[in-house]
């Protein structure tokens, strides 16, 4: 009988490393726990092996591929769109800000 498998892809820009590394080692608690039932399958970019004959982008499967995806994005660059944002709907938020 072939053991099931679920296929994390785990996504972010670089510089948010610190949170990758929680994302692999909370992966990583998830297989050991569950391993008797089925295997977790984390991909990390870092961790595959880079090829010279092209961008490491390109080496890379796509999301569609896998069971879930994880996005980790900084904070800042969630947060500061909204703040303009409501700015921009509330003048009374410029106040509160400045």
């Amino acid at each position: 009988m072939t053991q099931q498998r679920l296929r994390i892809f785990v996504s972010s820009p670089g510089d948010v490393m610190t949170a990758r590394e929680v994302a692999a080692q909370i992966i990583e608690n998830l297989a050991h726990a569950y391993a008797r039932f089925f295997a977790i399958e984390p991909y990390l970019w870092e961790y595959e092996p880079m090829l010279a004959s092209g961008h490491f982008q390109d080496s890379i499967d796509p999301p569609s591929r896998f069971d879930v995806v994880i996005l980790i994005r900084p904070v800042n660059s969630v947060a500061t769109p909204r703040l303009e944002l409501l700015q921009a709907l509330d003048p009374a938020a410029n106040e509160a800000v400045a």
